[in-house]
């Protein structure tokens, strides 16, 4: 006689809510999936584990992996890795300097920029060959000291730097608008000869440091052996202005006095040590159109008047003075950076800084009697005179340029 023997048997569904204990040993089938789990008499059917031979593989979709995490555990890592490199790596999933995505290393992206310029290379028709480290890349690549794609490396950029032309846009004064154009370049391009000339006193014997002619007035001294006080090491050249035992004696360094017509960018610049005691004397120096003691006619310059070491800026036009509000009084004895500059035909302004050109001491702008227009000319340089018929030092001149700032 035959013996039929049945297993327990119903759907997923009907074991979960019956959820059962089966007796040890006992099996228990699933219907609809052919899962089949082994009693132990004391675990409840929900909480047992089904019954498998082997570890087999699980099949799984891109959705069970996330950026930098296992949605599954039954993923090893290793597995992973193995479906990391089958994946096909699209280009929103490389940002700059980030992967956004960690199934993509380091070492991918680097094959698949190199493959990216192969491309580009045979679009172009140049050589899809590229030397290690080089990388096709524009201008835009490039931030004010920043790389803005982390394939551009600081050896590159700089390489980079010197192929690109130097637009006016991209210097200002004293500062350096983009990082692509260096220290040196910029002071190479600050002075050249046909926009601003200068002269550091090498040697006054001549009396002609172009562009500026030295003289002088009623029987003054100009030397090259100044106090010794004044003389610091390293300086290039000095000149010393004296006043004779003539009344109303001393010398100047001017250019013409009929050669600048006021506009823009106009720019004045000298190194001055006024001396120990103005009594008597007048110091002025600037844009000017006089070459004796008498104030200018036209002109837009700093003046130092008898009795006082207060330097104050100031512009005619016509005979008509304006002066600053703003003064500065010099110590004696020291040098100093003056600056004259006309921002506009209307602006000039006036500036005085330390010998290290970071401590400004007057910064101020004169906006009216500004002398404009072809019938108010002038020229450039300093005049100081003594009234006193006692020989005397004026002042000490290192360095003296007159231009234009800005202008190519």
């Amino acid at each position: 006689m035959a013996v039929e023997i049945k297993l327990r048997a119903g759907s997923a569904a009907t074991w979960t809510s019956t959820n059962p204990t089966l007796a040890l040993g006992e099996p228990g089938y699933e219907t609809d999936t052919g899962n089949i789990k082994y009693g132990t008499g004391a675990t409840a059917w929900t909480s047992l584990a089904y019954y498998t031979t082997t570890a087999a593989p699980h099949t799984h979709v891109a959705a069970d992996i996330t950026s930098g995490t296992f949605a599954d555990a039954r993923i090893a890592a290793s597995n992973v890795t193995q479906h990391q490199a089958a994946l096909a790596i699209a280009a929103s999933q490389i940002t700059s300097g980030t992967f956004a995505d960690a199934r993509i290393s380091q070492a991918s992206v680097t094959q698949w920029q190199g493959s990216i310029e192969a491309s580009w290379g045979l679009l172009v028709g140049v050589p899809s060959k590229f030397p290690p480290d080089i990388h096709l890349h524009d201008t835009s690549d490039i931030d004010t000291g920043t790389f803005a794609d982390a394939r551009i490396a600081a050896s590159n950029v700089t390489q980079h730097q010197a192929a690109l032309a130097i637009a006016a846009s991209q210097t200002t004064s004293g500062t350096f608008a983009n990082a692509r154009i260096s220290q040196a370049s910029v002071s190479q391009h600050l002075c050249p000869p046909n926009r601003y000339r200068w002269t550091d006193f090498e040697d006054t014997n001549t009396q002609v440091n172009d562009p500026f002619f030295g003289g002088v007035i009623l029987s003054g001294t100009l030397t090259v052996v100044p106090p010794v006080g004044l003389i610091q090491v390293g300086t290039h050249g000095l000149c010393l202005i004296r006043s004779s035992t003539t009344s109303n004696s001393g010398g100047r360094w001017n250019t013409s006095t009929d050669r600048l017509v006021g506009q823009a960018d106009l720019y004045f610049r000298a190194i001055l040590a006024i001396a120990d005691d103005m009594a008597l004397k007048t110091v002025r120096f600037g844009f000017y159109d006089a070459t004796l003691i008498t104030a200018p006619v036209d002109g837009t310059f700093f003046e130092l008047v008898p009795g006082s070491m207060v330097c104050t800026p100031k512009s005619r036009s016509n005979n008509i003075e304006t002066a600053a509000g703003t003064t500065y009084t010099l110590a004696a004895d020291t040098y100093y950076i003056f600056e004259v500059y006309w921002t506009s035909t209307s602006s000039i302004n006036f500036r005085i800084l330390s010998m290290d050109g970071l401590t400004e001491h007057l910064n101020v702008d004169i906006t009216t009697d500004i002398p404009t227009g072809t019938s108010r000319v002038f020229g450039a340089g300093l005049i100081a005179t003594s009234s006193d018929t006692l020989a005397d030092n004026l002042l000490v001149i290192d360095y003296m340029g007159v231009g234009f700032k800005n202008r190519r």
